[in-house]
């Protein structure tokens, strides 16, 4: 490999998707590698979720790029899943209705097969290529809440989709009082 930026892999981005089954491999407790229906899931295809930085750069070291398998739920999951409940599904909605990326399952591709893939854009715009991003950090990022987290008494009726309560209990947790949506810099993205 090289260090310049490769153009079979210039125009992939986080999030884009390609259809078709490839094989999904994944190491069993025996030792031996199983595919994706002796794991019992029917795969439609693969969504990319490596950073872009990773998938352009052909530089040494850095030769594979991370996918999940596209597959498709039922619609009352399809409603838990928008609405967080099931942060290891995000929608891939122009892969298809009720096309979802199962972020439990994860493989190494390598960049040459990669760029031998028939690419599909996810995302017609920027707000959603972010939330699909913030999805991702969401399930990847996780953190283990301090025990003080479980002492918190929260006040009856609490909903955790309002912003205001959200921001209190960022405030109660950090300490900081700085954390306002006065900012100009500040943008509540919800799921």
């Amino acid at each position: 490999m090289n260090d310049s930026i490769a153009d079979p892999l210039a125009d992939w981005r986080q999030g884009d998707f390609v259809c078709g089954s490839h094989g999904f491999v994944c190491l069993g407790s025996d030792g031996k590698t199983v595919g994706a229906k002796t794991i019992g899931i029917d795969t439609l295809g693969y969504v990319l979720i490596s950073q872009l930085c990773d998938i352009v750069r052909r530089t040494s070291g850095r030769d594979f790029v991370a996918v999940c398998p596209l597959i498709q739920i039922e619609e009352e999951k399809s409603k838990a899943a928008k609405k967080g409940r099931l942060p290891y599904m995000i929608s891939v909605e122009s892969a298809g209705a009720f096309v979802y990326a199962d972020l439990r399952r994860v493989m190494s591709v390598e960049k040459d097969v990669l760029a031998t893939w028939q690419r599909n854009v996810s995302f017609s715009t920027e707000k959603d290529r972010l939330k699909f991003a913030a999805a991702l950090e969401r399930k990847f990022g996780q953190f283990a809440f301090p025990d003080e987290f479980d002492a918190i008494e929260w006040p009856e009726g609490y909903e955790w989709n309002d912003p205001r309560l959200l921001l209190q209990t960022a405030r109660d947790l950090t300490g900081e009082d700085s954390i306002s949506t006065q900012r100009a810099d500040f943008d509540f993205l919800s799921y």
